[in-house]
């Protein structure tokens, strides 16, 4: 599982830990974590970085989960990233906005146990789509 690497967005240093914890447990120990939208696209940006999935929080300062969502889906060189919005917040209108940006999954924070099964399922799913060089 080290050979993909995941991008963790998450402005809370408590969750953040938590969602690398639990993906640990998983076998994905190739993790990366940043404190807020715009360190993450920041890093999506560098092109010498290469990123197989991307798990973000909705509100954050700099940059919302939904903003870095929709331009990494709007983005050719990225937007085969999966992108997992985790947020506490997960009422109707979140998850329809998750889904117009482009979102691949959503979950909850109170459901970070289903986080390694989505993660799981988008990951195999992207080895269909395209092979990593």
């Amino acid at each position: 599982m080290d050979k993909y690497k995941i991008l963790v967005v998450e402005d809370s240093p408590l969750i953040r830990r938590m969602i690398q914890d639990v993906l640990a447990k998983g076998g994905f120990h190739n993790v990366e974590a940043v404190s807020h939208g715009k360190a993450a696209w920041d890093r999506l940006s560098d092109e010498g970085e290469i990123f197989d999935l991307v798990i973000t929080d909705i509100e954050m300062p700099k940059m919302d989960g939904l903003t870095l969502t929709k331009k990494i889906k709007e983005d050719e060189r990225l937007r085969h990233i999966p992108v997992i919005v985790f947020s506490s917040i997960m009422a109707e209108d979140i998850k329809r906005k998750a889904q117009s940006v482009g979102a691949d999954g959503q979950i909850t924070k109170p459901e970070i146990d289903q986080l390694i099964v989505s993660v799981g399922k988008l990951l195999k799913r992207g080895e269909v789509k395209t092979e990593r060089v």
